[in-house]
């Protein structure tokens, strides 16, 4: 017994030598309360229930380094995502969904390859513009910028460059070869449809960002190439070979202490919004997209505040050019966030989400199916984070 002890004590030794060489972290976010989403659509019920990740996503993960000399650094990271609701695994039950990526650091700069956040997302740690954007950053449900930010994703088979900082400048670069699974080989179309086509989903990035004193600055232009077929199932025509959605991103902040106001602009063409494909058949449908708001130190916790608006008119309707559809959503939002401690805090919010959708904007005769029951609703949401 005792030698088994000794053993034990040996290999914890070990373990932890080999730990603290390479400089490995164990840490995580459990993020849990209660939402309910009640529809202003006649017919539509109103749905309340335990919700997990509300302000982050509940996660553990492992992140590391591991100095090479000559200023060289080898750096990774495994991010599990789970539902803390049901003990699930998410990201469509990924093992490590947030993020997985490895890496060299070193004077020229950062080059990592793996899965992880798009540059103009919210998402780990490249995302550039979701967080910069709005005091709620990507978070509780349609309070955050993803209730009209496109292309927030994460994206498998990836490979992103950060350059160093130069006078509070740093630019980025991304590209996916295939955005959600395996890469496949190119298809020679003859023999099915006219045309070359590709299997694999693509998506490139350009970011630039500018930080100085409690100035943050972010810029992004990014092209997500969808394959022949992608939205096959979506009640669209699919997209032809190299039907492109482009989306530019500018967000802003400055802190002044006693507030600190928040901005973004979006520029689109394609995408996806609340389960709306922004297509006319293979067309990429253009669409703008902002928001404003704040957040200030009240009562030892932080009050928040924020407007967001999308809308796209470019649809047409089939049997008559003449009339073009209205695609519009309003958002606003309220919250509060209350620090126990710097590992735990308490939050509550609220978000009004108004939608319309029709051929016709004056007489509304023809609505945008699937497009008011998903976004005319209020969200309420309470709940309690720990950081490990």
């Amino acid at each position: 017994m005792k030698k088994t002890l000794a053993a034990l004590a040996v290999l914890g030794a070990f373990s932890g030598a080999a730990f603290a060489q390479s400089n490995v972290q164990l840490y995580g976010i459990v993020d849990g309360g209660i939402r309910m989403v009640d529809s202003t659509v006649d017919g539509i019920n109103s749905v309340t229930g335990v919700q997990s990740g509300q302000q982050s996503g509940s996660r553990f993960g492992l992140k590391g380094s591991e100095q090479l000399g000559n200023g060289l650094k080898v750096v990774f990271q495994l991010e599990n995502g789970f539902d803390l609701d049901s003990g699930k695994l998410g990201n469509d039950s990924r093992l490590f969904g947030r993020e997985a990526r490895v890496g060299v650091e070193g004077a020229f700069g950062a080059v990592n390859v793996g899965r992880f956040g798009n540059l103009g997302s919210g998402n780990g740690t490249f995302g550039i513009i979701g967080g910069m954007a709005s005091p709620f950053g990507t978070s509780f449900a349609d309070a955050g910028t993803q209730g009209t930010l496109l292309l927030n994703d994460r994206f498998d088979n990836s490979v992103v460059y950060v350059s160093p900082k130069f006078a509070g400048f740093q630019a980025s670069a991304m590209y996916s070869f295939q955005t959600n699974g395996q890469e496949s080989a190119k298809i020679d179309g003859t023999t099915a449809k006219p045309g070359d086509t590709d299997k694999n989903n693509t998506y490139a990035g350009l970011g630039l960002t500018y930080a100085i004193g409690k100035l943050q600055t972010g810029l992004t232009y990014e092209q997500f190439t969808a394959s022949y077929g992608y939205l096959d199932g979506f009640d669209k025509d699919p997209i032809a070979e190299k039907n492109d959605t482009k989306v530019l991103k500018l967000a802003a902040n400055y802190d002044f202490g006693i507030v600190k106001p928040f901005a973004y602009y979006q520029r689109g063409e394609g995408g996806k919004l609340a389960d709306f494909n922004l297509y006319e058949g293979t067309e990429a449908i253009k669409s703008d997209a902002f928001s404003i708001g704040a957040s200030a130190p009240i009562m030892g916790g932080t009050l928040m505040a924020s407007y967001q608006w999308f809308k796209s008119d470019d649809f047409k309707k089939a049997t008559d050019d003449l009339n073009s559809v209205n695609v519009e959503r309003q958002i606003f939002a309220v919250g509060y966030d209350y620090p126990f401690s710097k590992r735990t805090n308490v939050y509550g919010v609220m978000s009004f989400s108004q939608g319309d959708g029709a051929w016709d904007k004056e007489t509304k005769a023809v609505h945008v199916t699937g497009w008011d029951a998903n976004v005319n609703r209020n969200v309420y949401e309470i709940g309690l984070r720990h950081k490990f």
